[in-house]
C-alpha cells in the first residue's frame, strides 16, 4: 500500500484575478481611510469603511481558526497550489486532508474522517438556477456526516466552478481518489452523484 496519496485540484484563473483584485481594492481604501483619519478628513465614512472591513475580517477570521489562519488561507486562495491528500499510516481514524502548498510549505485547511463521508457529486450553482439556463458554473460537492443529527451534514466545495465536462472529470477523479483511501461510493441513480451503498 503506498505511503502518501494525493491530487491536485485546480483553481480557476479568473477567480483568482478577481480574488485578487477585490483584496487589492479592499487595502487600498482601509489604507486611503486610515490616511483620511490621520489628516482628520472624511471621518464618519472612513470610520464605517474600518468598521465593515474589521467586522468581516473579525467573522472570516473566527471561521478559519484565528486570525494567522485566516491570511494563511487568503494567500493561499490567491497564490498556492491546492492538494487533496491522504496518509495510511496516520493514527485512526484515517483522514482526507485539503490545503495547499505555499512557498514550499504545507498548510492544511480542512481535514475529513473517511468514514464520515457520505457522497459526492456536481451540479450547477446558483448562477444558473437564477439565469434558468446552464452558466457553466459546476461544482464539485463532498458531503459528510456531521456527527449531529441526520439529514445534517457538512458540504464542502471542491475546485472552482467550471464547465460541465471539466467538472465531471475533477470529480471523477475524486472518487477514484476517496476510494484508493478507503471510501466505499457506488454510483446512486443519477450520473453525477456517488453515495455510500445503505
Amino acid at each position: 500500500m503506498p505511503s502518501h496519496l494525493e491530487m491536485l485540484i485546480p483553481k480557476s484563473l479568473a477567480e483568482v484575478i478577481f480574488q485578487s483584485v477585490m483584496t487589492l481594492i479592499i487595502v487600498i481604501f482601509a489604507l486611503l481611510a486610515v490616511v483620511n483619519l490621520c489628516l482628520w478628513m472624511a471621518v464618519i465614512p472612513s470610520l464605517i469603511w474600518l468598521a465593515f472591513v474589521i467586522m468581516c475580517i473579525k467573522s472570516s477570521a473566527q471561521q478559519d481558526g484565528g486570525l494567522r489562519p485566516f491570511l494563511i488561507n487568503v494567500m493561499g486562495d490567491l497564490f498556492g497550489k491546492k492538494f487533496v491528500e491522504w496518509n495510511p499510516n496516520d493514527p485512526q481514524p484515517q483522514c482526507v486532508r485539503f490545503g495547499f502548498q505555499l512557498l514550499g510549505r504545507r498548510f492544511i485547511q480542512k481535514s475529513f474522517q473517511i468514514n464520515k463521508i457520505e457522497s459526492v457529486s456536481w451540479h450547477t450553482g446558483q448562477a444558473s438556477s437564477m439565469a434558468g439556463r446552464e452558466l457553466n458554473d459546476w461544482k464539485v460537492w463532498m458531503y459528510c456526516d456531521s456527527g449531529v443529527q441526520k439529514p445534517d451534514h457538512i458540504n464542502y466545495g471542491i475546485g472552482p466552478a467550471m464547465r460541465k465536462s471539466r467538472t465531471e472529470a475533477l470529480g471523477l477523479s475524486l472518487i477514484s481518489f476517496l476510494r484508493n483511501a478507503g471510501v466505499d461510493l457506488v454510483q446512486a441513480d443519477v450520473p453525477n452523484c456517488y453515495v455510500r451503498p445503505t
